[in-house]
């Protein structure tokens, strides 16, 4: 799998170490991606209400589960 994609950065003409340093930012940003999912789906999980407070009109709006 390396090797493809060596050759496909030189095809590209990038060395192999801009393309070592691509690869990583995109193995980091899906990293990232992933975790904000997982977190995402931890909330989601656990059932907790939205709310909204708007000071200034003295309104307070609490939605139900599932909202």
């Amino acid at each position: 799998m390396k090797y493809v994609r060596n050759i496909q950065a030189l095809e590209r003409g990038l060395s192999q170490a801009n393309d070592t340093f691509h690869q990583q930012r995109i193995e980091r940003a899906q990293r990232r991606y992933l975790a904000a999912i997982k977190a995402l789906a931890q909330v989601r999980k656990l059932g907790v209400p939205a709310v909204q407070v708007n000071i200034g009109d003295k309104q307070i709006n609490v939605a139900g589960v599932g909202v």
